[in-house]
């Protein structure tokens, strides 16, 4: 199975990021990494900025079973502690956001929920990573629909990005879907 995974940290992000990514090359197969940016706290401006990014991984695991015994355990690694307020800083977020069918990266009976394109910094790195993905019932491409997303509260940060890319790029070479 093909999925992409969206990551934000706003604790130590520029360490956490990569340390995530390198701990998911552990267990699965990276494939692609998006641009990372740079945006300030939902709903608390006076929390340090987050760094998000998606990335495309390979995996003989089942989706379940993917959150289960890598993403929360790599949450946990790196300090993750989740409570009831859902703004609350983190050292990593890693969220399972679409599954892939392994065979030719076409949609596996997921869309993609609605409610992503009311936060750029996970619909913009989606979108690179998936652009004909469809959003909703609608079935409007991914590509598509962010054309309208505001870009005024996130930074690209090029060089970071550019990094995280040569890692995915050596750690586990392959032909990009």
């Amino acid at each position: 199975m093909r999925a992409i995974i969206s990551i934000g940290s706003n604790i130590r992000p520029a360490e956490n990021v990569r340390k995530s990514i390198a701990l998911l090359s552990k267990h699965v197969r990276l494939l692609n990494v998006s641009n990372v940016y740079r945006s300030p706290a939902e709903n608390r401006p006076d929390h340090p900025w987050f760094y998000n990014c998606a990335v495309m991984v390979e995996t003989d695991l089942p989706a379940e079973r993917l959150r289960i015994e890598v993403l929360a355990p790599i949450e946990a690694d790196l300090g993750r502690v989740r409570t009831a307020d859902k703004f609350a800083a983190r050292t990593i977020d890693l969220d399972l956001v679409v599954c892939l069918s392994a065979t030719n990266g076409a949609p596996d009976g997921t869309t993609v929920a609605p409610d992503v394109l009311n936060h750029p910094y996970v619909a913009i790195p989606l979108a690179e990573l998936g652009p004909e993905l469809t959003v909703g019932k609608g079935g409007i491409p991914l590509g598509k629909a962010i054309e309208r997303a505001p870009r005024d509260a996130i930074e690209a940060l090029p060089d970071y990005s550019a990094a995280l890319s040569r890692y995915v790029n050596a750690s586990h070479p392959c032909e990009k879907p």
